[in-house]
């Protein structure tokens, strides 16, 4: 299960928050619920997805992480209710999952929306979902930092992408 937040108005200021210096995938997984590996396996399957389309590559930020962390940590403590955090300034997707998943198959879940989305007339199929996918490869998005946690056997996934996308009105790529 999977849930993206879009965006309506792209004037709209953003919260500013201080940066903290970003890190490589090893160095944040030692304070991230992400193993090197995880951290590793999100990069790489957001940046295919998005080398598909023409998008430049995303980078892992420690400081966009931090803030999935702590997302994911109180989602966790709400028996990993799937809702989107309110008023931050990055784009969010979430996946919800009730046996362990794994970085590949998270993001997997998001881009097979590719197949409801027309980027010719910028649109999902009728009845369909495609906001995860193009939030995975929306071009102005540069930094990606994502969490996993537990409630018992379930897990939620939270990636945040810096700058958001999913403009209303606006294409992906």
């Amino acid at each position: 299960m999977a849930c993206s937040k879009t965006v309506a108005d792209p004037s709209e200021p953003r919260a500013s928050q201080p940066r903290a210096a970003e890190g490589n995938a090893a160095e944040v997984s030692a304070s991230s619920s992400l193993s090197a590996d995880e951290v590793r396996d999100l990069v790489t399957a957001h940046n295919e997805a998005r080398a598909a389309v023409g998008a430049p590559p995303l980078s892992w930020s420690g400081t966009v992480a931090a803030t999935a962390e702590s997302w994911a940590a109180e989602l966790a403590s709400r028996r990993c209710d799937l809702e989107h955090s309110t008023g931050g300034p990055y784009g969010e997707n979430l996946y919800w999952s009730s046996a362990p998943a794994n970085a590949r198959a998270v993001v997997g879940s998001w881009t097979d929306e590719a197949a409801h989305y027309s980027a010719r007339k910028n649109t999902c199929k009728r009845g369909e979902v495609c906001g995860h996918y193009t939030q995975v490869v929306w071009a102005d998005s540069r930094k990606l930092g994502c969490a996993m946690a537990s409630c018992g056997s379930a897990q939620v996934w939270v990636c945040n992408y810096d700058p958001p996308g999913n403009f209303v009105g606006q294409k992906p790529f």
